[in-house]
């Protein structure tokens, strides 16, 4: 794994030292689409370890009292944010056809957290039977308000 963190951060340094105002607009949309598909991807593939750390309960070695708590104080983000982000990693686990589309840059986060909102508990069997269906429809750039009648959020 550190082999891999390293390697990423190699890449990140790379793209960092890029000169942007010597980019072609061509070139400037092709960066910011894809860097911003390649983000998504990264915290989508985040998702497993975060759970397992979550679940393990690493969190605590170090006195915290929650997974949130820490996550947001190493990382600099705000609680609701490492709240949040331990959210998905928990909907995702129950997610495999979402969690596989994700992965592979065809959903973006935010298409991620709507098919999360339409997995509650009274619709886990429904949704487990229909996830692959659903993944396909956002996919297809279904509007929100309409995949969310589809899976009967509104």
């Amino acid at each position: 794994m550190e082999a891999q963190l390293e390697q990423l951060t190699n890449a990140i340094d790379a793209l960092t030292a890029l000169d942007i105002d010597a980019l072609t607009d061509t070139e400037l949309h092709t960066a910011v689409i894809g860097l911003q598909r390649l983000g998504d991807r990264l915290t989508v593939i985040t998702a497993p370890l975060l759970q397992r750390w979550h679940h393990r309960q690493v969190w605590a070695t170090d006195g915290s009292k929650s997974a949130a708590a820490r996550l947001s104080r190493e990382t600099g983000t705000a609680k609701k944010t490492a709240a949040r982000a331990l959210h998905r990693a928990g909907a995702l686990a129950s997610m495999p056809a979402t969690t596989s589309a994700a992965a592979a840059g065809e959903l973006s986060l935010d298409q991620v957290d709507l098919l999360a909102r339409a997995n509650t508990s009274e619709r886990r069997d429904l949704f487990a039977r229909d996830e692959q269906l659903l993944v396909g429809q956002v996919h297809e750039e279904v509007g929100q308000r309409d995949l969310l009648a589809v899976v009967g959020v509104v």
